[in-house]
């Protein structure tokens, strides 16, 4: 949690927020609070989204690319075991392919 201290502004982490531990719930084994602030308290940059969403992946992944000053988190609120019923193509223009294979890359 010193990455904000060394200013690691290229540190970027995507965390899955399933709500589940070992064999129960978190609510159940142990508490996680606001997962949010404390990250926020280290002097992460966080953003929350739908892990089942595929828009608001690639939106984060741009929102990460645009912090440079310090690292980013972005919290992705997910249902463990949740399936898709349909598999759709996206289209991701140039620029988007250019930030994903730049990623890829660190």
């Amino acid at each position: 949690m010193a990455a904000a201290h060394h200013e690691l502004g290229n540190l970027k982490l995507f965390l899955d927020c399933n709500r589940i531990q070992n064999d129960d719930f978190c609510e159940t084994q142990m508490r996680m609070f606001d997962i949010p602030a404390k990250w926020n308290s280290f002097g992460w940059a966080v953003k929350v989204i739908d892990g089942h969403n595929m828009s608001e992946i690639v939106s984060a992944i741009e929102w990460m690319d645009s912090i440079t000053d310090k690292p980013a988190v972005v919290i992705a609120n997910t249902v463990k075991g949740k399936v898709y019923r349909t598999w759709r193509i996206i289209r991701l223009s140039t620029e988007r392919r250019h930030l994903m294979s730049s990623w890829r890359s660190l």
